[in-house]
């Protein structure tokens, strides 16, 4: 990776809705009434004509969007003009209701980019709109890319001093959880900056961009498969830092061509994946028959039940053939089968942001042209993944997620894929820690409840050892008073089976040490002192505690030596991973 040396920015206020004028290119359509001149436009309640390639993201109970531009807002004449559109998450709405759809004016100074995309940190405090391509004759100079203060309701332009090239048409995810926003593939052109000689040509990127949405640094990472454009790359939280996944898109015949048309199409029977934390590139084969196409979007769901992600590919075109498909095709992983899903809604050029089992199929046009089709009735639409099913109403509490009975069906059958690409990607998806959720950092809260759940099951086994050892003491006190003689052979012969089971019992500190995950899910967290039922003690006794503790008939003293030791160095290892994390 190469770092930047830095970043400089200056702010810029957000000012609200201007006076906007009557647009007339906009397809007629009696249902909408013609907007009044001279007034306000700060929603979409006068219809929608068709735009595409929005850059968009879900943060703060919101769904925001980019490059909305006037010209393709109905009652909106100023097609200089550029919106961020936003609408609340909290409550059901009906997509089809323009009010529901907020407008806010963006600042001159701001650019009207088409094509980018959007990140956020990792505090959801701080957005970042980067790349696209200018609709007009050129794009303006320099790299830079545009940064939004949620909180403060401002917007920064951001200018890299290492050389952050503006690219458009690749594939890019947000990962705030790991503060990171990816771009991969895509292009430079007179239409992304004019800081490109004039020949005409299409300049690939051959790295992939990784942004810390933290510090404000980016960095080139290596890919193996570029250049490309399109394709789309997902984020699986797997263990290890999480990988990345891409596939699809289409590959120049050199990094700089004169037409970004008449490209190879990439397979889609591997996907590549990137091992974040190795900086490692695999590609590993696929099964099952997927519906290749361009310019799409996909959205990623994890089923608990079957620990398993499935990919919802949605929208697109045939790149050979230009025809607009609503075939739905469902990656599922770790088994890398492909799966075809009801369809959804005849569009490409489109954008994808999941809540919940529903995701939002945003913008797009209906043909692969210029002017894009009819105009729609939405700014976006729904694709329930539960009822693989169109819909316009988005519901809040439609959080759960269950995959299809056919995808179900075929990984209890099949799990994994035939052959792993590489031991290192089997170990990223096997792995007994994966997780299924974002990565975490410990909490203190959670290493108590860890290590003091291990505690209290080590006292309370510790406890019946000592009640057993006792009883027997007793038992044997009793019987080597009738029975002198015997005395000093069963002492030997015990001598030993002690030693082996309070070894046993030290030797469960580490076992517990060396299994606690390094980034743990709630779900994989010790049980806390109040969690520890009767039937964890009825556990404890079934397992075979009273057996090694019957076995214990001397060195009382010796034993509780052993515990204090045991419990002395689990206090330490807690202490250990609080500094580890930051917590303690």
């Amino acid at each position: 990776m190469r770092l930047s040396r830095g970043l400089i920015w200056h702010s810029l206020l957000l000012p609200t809705a201007s006076q906007l004028t009557t647009q007339e290119w906009c397809d007629r359509n009696p249902k909408f009434p013609t907007f009044p001149t001279n007034q306000s436009l700060n929603a979409l309640s006068y219809g929608f004509c068709r735009s595409w390639t929005f850059s968009s993201i879900v943060t703060n109970d919101k769904l925001l969007m980019l490059g909305l531009d006037g010209g393709a807002v109905r009652g909106d004449g100023n097609n200089t003009r550029v919106y961020m559109v936003d609408t609340n998450l909290s409550a059901p709405f009906d997509l089809t209701d323009g009010t529901n759809w907020r407008l806010t004016s963006l600042p001159a100074e701001i650019h009207k980019f088409k094509g980018g995309v959007m990140w956020e940190n990792s505090s959801n405090t701080t957005l970042f709109s980067y790349g696209g391509q200018f609709p007009g004759k050129s794009a303006p100079k320099g790299n830079d890319f545009y940064q939004y203060d949620v909180q403060n309701n401002r917007w920064s332009v951001v200018s890299t001093l290492l050389s952050m090239q503006r690219l458009t048409d690749g594939a890019s995810i947000n990962v705030p959880e790991l503060h990171k926003g990816f771009f991969l593939g895509g292009y430079q052109s007179k239409e992304t900056t004019e800081d490109v000689p004039d020949d005409g040509l299409y300049r690939f990127a051959t790295s992939m961009l990784s942004f810390d949405t933290n510090t404000n640094n980016p960095s080139m990472v290596d890919a193996p498969f570029l250049p490309s454009q399109f394709g789309t790359v997902s984020y699986i939280p797997t263990s290890g830092g999480g990988v990345l996944v891409y596939f699809g898109g289409e590959t120049p015949s050199s990094p700089a061509v004169d037409s970004v048309d008449g490209l190879n199409v990439n397979s889609w029977d591997y996907v590549w994946i990137y091992d974040i934390a190795n900086n490692k590139w695999h590609r590993q084969n696929t099964s099952g028959k997927a519906t290749p196409r361009t310019e799409f979007c996909a959205s990623t769901v994890y089923d608990k039940a079957t620990k398993s992600w499935q990919i919802w590919t949605i929208g697109g075109a045939n790149y050979k053939t230009t025809k607009v498909l609503d075939t739905v095709s469902v990656l599922s992983i770790p088994s890398f089968q492909w799966f075809t899903a009801a369809p959804a809604r005849t569009r490409m050029s489109v954008s994808c942001q999941r809540v919940g089992s529903q995701i939002f199929v945003i913008g797009g046009r209906q043909n692969f042209t210029g002017r894009g089709g009819e105009d729609y009735g939405s700014i976006a639409y729904i694709y329930d993944v539960n009822k693989q099913a169109a819909v316009d109403s988005f519901d809040p509490k439609l959080t759960t997620y269950t995959p299809p009975d056919f995808v179900v069906a075929a990984i209890s059958a099949r799990a994994t894929p035939t052959k792993w690409a590489h031991p290192d990607v089997q170990k990223l998806f096997i792995a007994k820690n994966a997780s299924s959720g974002p990565n975490k950092q410990i909490s203190g809260a959670e290493i108590a409840s860890a290590v003091v759940g291990t505690i209290l099951g080590v006292a309370i086994a510790a406890g019946l050892i000592i009640f057993c050892m006792r009883r027997k003491q007793k038992s044997r006190k009793q019987a080597t008073e009738s029975t002198p003689h015997s005395a000093e052979q069963e002492q030997s012969e015990h001598d030993a089976e002690t030693r082996e089971k309070i070894g046993d019992l030290i030797d469960l500190r580490e076992t517990v040490i060396h299994e606690l995950p390094a980034s743990p899910s709630s779900e994989q967290l010790s049980p806390t002192l109040h969690e520890v039922s009767p039937t964890s003690l009825h556990e404890l006794t079934a397992s075979g505690v009273p057996e090694m503790a019957a076995s214990i008939d001397h060195n009382e003293m010796d034993a509780r030596e052993q515990i204090a030791t045991k419990l002395s160095k689990l206090q330490r290892d807690r202490n250990y991973i609080e500094r580890r994390n930051g917590t303690g």
